[in-house]
């Protein structure tokens, strides 16, 4: 009966629609590049990482392709397009004469403004301008209740309240200065201060291009040793995650509580050439045995029970490096020395993993423009084995693209920081080989992929060797004026291990995932959209099949510059959390959420966001899941009695 319900709501939207939204926040073009990705995230990190971009924007008037290439959502040709047209008609005077690009539409010049500027880098002195005119603070305070009280706080196993608070302090003095200062608690924890995170950040400052005391990240090549712990990977997009351009070091303050750099780091240029050095003092969350030896480093930041707060800050660790650049237009190569020390002395648990207290890690990083040929890759050494990804993308035409990487990571490849592109997200023990393919053709966007993977050495979910292989197909079009019409096919095949009554059995999982959505402007003010997606999973060797289906409406609604409304409902229907399905949704500003579905039930939630008087803005959301066939939800300390789930959110922004 639900799916009956499901498919007549989606039919009946679909009846009323017909534009393209060109009014889209940033927070919502970015969830675009990100409705692949399968992993429950609800959290401000990425977004913040974004936001770092956005706050140090790129002179688009000197950027070679590599500088263009830092930004997540532009690939080589349109970096090289920019860069044509800069040549051929001089600098630009606004960014928005990107829009003569025949390349770049009208969305993707809205959004690469965000990132971009024309403004003279030069240092210029303004001895007569007033402080306050060059000084701007942002402030942002986020306060999250989850209305049902989960079973650790009926039973007074949290320290804290059920108020989960984060405050962020961000300020500028003119371009050269920047600071950030963040606060955070966790529902449960009793400290508001339970993580702080702080840095002060100048920008062409002396002999540096730019130099950080407090906490940051670091960025090198590919990310094989060291990247921040949020990466874009496989998607819609099918040909720009697999070559990035690192930002060298960022600022940071945000709420990953373990993932980071306390220290100092500098960047400083000459010519053709740029040194980057760090150093890094910190102490992380760890479980550590009765032999003072690290078992585990716990990354969920919970300080709410007796256990979580004695594993809090427990094991020390010191960071170290320097990284060597040289880069013109058509050539870039860089060398890189990291170094890793910890208090106590990681366990030993087989000869594949890292042991010991001091680690040493080893890389070279390059890329390479030769005519229409865009070549880039990352080798690196971590005293045990070598990990290597090489890439090249063909752009035959403007219409027409197509990548190739290669990934070589070793059973034995164990580092801390690493993010490189892949099936899996700890860069080790996978090899396989990606084709993307872009293509613009007269009656729409595809976007077509195909990885195929294996995993040499047993893992933690197959105890044996495995291997898989996934495609996607995405098709854009606009049917009529002002909409836009997704239809995308993926499919992912992979090994799998489950242990029997009698025995352990590998089996092949099978799962097909269709999707279609259709999003339509239906006046100045009123934007809807409507999805429908449709999974079967079958597990080829245990002969079980699944089914899931998913489908929301979705509404926007802006009467005027002062306010915007969301509102969307979501219906869902699964076998088992196996067929679980994923959609990420509005949320008030930084926050970018991504949340499985599985069982059957609804969520809605309404977002309204208000822009009051002396730049302040206030985001009020409300969210509810509801599961009737369930008595309880959730499991563990987090379990809640009955089948309603439902959570309020309340953030107020202001800029002076």
């Amino acid at each position: 009966m639900l799916k009956r319900i499901i498919a007549a709501v989606f039919l009946f939207s679909a009846s009323l629609y017909a534009q393209v939204d060109t009014t889209l926040s940033v927070q919502e073009l970015i969830s675009e590049y990100l409705e692949e990705s399968t992993t429950e995230d609800e959290n401000q990190d990425l977004y913040d990482l974004i936001e770092f971009l956005m706050n140090n924007p790129i002179n688009v008037n000197e950027a070679n392709a590599s500088d263009l290439l830092r930004i997540p959502f532009i690939d080589f040709t349109e970096a090289s397009a920019i860069i044509d047209y800069r040549e051929r008609f001089g600098k630009l005077f606004s960014v928005l004469e990107l829009n003569n690009i025949e390349l770049l539409d009208e969305r993707k010049v809205f959004l690469l403004a965000n990132f971009l500027t024309t403004k003279d880098e030069e240092k210029k002195e303004i001895p007569d301008a007033p402080v306050e005119s060059l000084l701007s603070f942002d402030f942002r305070s986020r306060a999250i209740y989850d209305i049902q009280e989960e079973r650790g706080f009926k039973e007074n196993r949290f320290a804290g309240n059920r108020f989960k608070n984060y405050n962020r302090l961000k300020g500028k003095y003119s371009d050269t200065y920047n600071f950030g200062l963040l606060l955070e608690k966790d529902a449960g924890e009793k400290s508001y201060a339970d993580h702080f995170s702080g840095f002060l950040r100048a920008n062409d400052f002396l002999i540096f291009d730019n130099i950080i005391v407090g906490d940051y990240l670091i960025e090198f090549g590919q990310g094989l040793v060291l990247w921040s712990p949020y990466a874009f990977s496989k998607g819609a997009d099918a040909v720009n995650p697999t070559i990035r351009s690192s930002n060298d070091i960022i600022s940071y303050s945000s709420a990953d509580e373990n993932q980071f750099f306390r220290g100092s780091a500098f960047k400083s240029s000459y010519d053709n050439f740029s040194l980057t050095a760090f150093y890094s003092s910190n102490k992380v969350d760890a479980n550590i045995n009765e032999f003072n030896e690290i078992t585990s480093f716990p990354l969920d930041g919970n300080h709410r029970t007796e256990t979580e707060i004695n594993r809090k800050n427990t094991a020390a660790v010191t960071n170290l490096g320097s990284s060597l650049n040289y880069q013109d237009r058509y050539f870039n190569i860089g060398f890189l020395y990291a170094r890793t020390s910890f208090e106590y002395p990681l366990e030993y648990t087989d000869n594949n993993r890292l042991w010991g207290n001091d680690f040493n890690f080893y890389s070279t990083s390059y890329s390479m423009i030769w005519n229409k040929i865009y070549f880039s890759g990352e080798t690196s050494y971590n005293s045990t084995s070598v990990a290597t990804i090489n890439s090249v993308q063909f752009n035959f035409t403007r219409n027409l693209i197509l990548t190739t990487s290669v990934r070589s990571y070793p059973r034995n490849y164990d580092t801390f920081y690493s993010n490189g592109f892949g099936e899996s997200s700890n860069t080790i023990n996978e090899f396989g080989i990606y084709t993307g393919l872009r293509w613009r053709t007269p009656i729409g966007l595809f976007n077509i992929y195909y990885d195929q993977f294996k995993f040499p050495y047993s893992s933690f979910s197959v105890f044996l060797p495995s291997k898989g292989t996934e495609y996607l197909i995405d098709y854009q079009t606009r049917l009529i004026p002002r909409s836009t019409l997704n239809i995308r096919y993926k499919n992912e095949k992979k090994e799998q291990s489950t242990t029997t009554e009698t025995d352990r059995v590998i089996y092949i999982r099978n799962k097909n995932n269709i999707r279609v959505d259709f999003l339509y402007q239906l006046t100045k003010s009123v934007r809807v959209r409507s999805r429908i997606e449709y999974l079967i999973l079958y597990n080829q060797g245990l002969e079980s099949t699944e089914t899931g289906i998913l489908a929301f409406q979705d509404i926007r609604y802006r009467p005027s510059d002062l306010l915007t409304l969301y509102g969307r409902i979501v219906f869902f229907d699964t076998d088992s959390y196996e067929s679980r399905l994923y959609q990420y949704e509005n949320d008030v500003i930084g926050v970018m959420s991504n949340l499985p579905f599985y069982g059957e039930g609804y969520r809605l939630y309404l977002l309204a966001q208000i822009s009051l008087p002396y730049d302040f803005k206030l985001s009020i959301k409300y969210a509810e899941t509801f599961k009737p066939d369930e008595t309880t939800l959730g499991s563990g300390i987090m379990e809640i009695d009955g089948n309603l789930d439902n959570r309020l959110t309340l953030q107020l922004d202001y800029r002076f």
